[in-house]
């Protein structure tokens, strides 16, 4: 299945946008920590080119849900 999505990520030349700040979007809080990147965002290469500063920052859990 997720070959398929890569896959179809490049069929549509879409860009993952980078992440800064945290590896991970996700924890489960617990003394043996789940970490998972679970929030992505894919952009074309244009928007990128209007853009060429944007990022996404992930926030802390008392910030966030997830």
């Amino acid at each position: 299945m997720m070959a398929r999505f890569r896959a179809k990520l490049n069929v549509l030349e879409l860009k993952e946008v980078y992440l800064n700040g945290r590896r991970y979007t996700w924890s489960n809080e617990r003394g043996q920590a789940t970490l998972e990147k679970i929030d992505h965002v894919f952009t074309t290469v244009d928007w990128e080119e209007l853009h060429p500063s944007c990022f996404l920052t992930a926030l802390g859990p008392a910030v966030s849900d997830h």
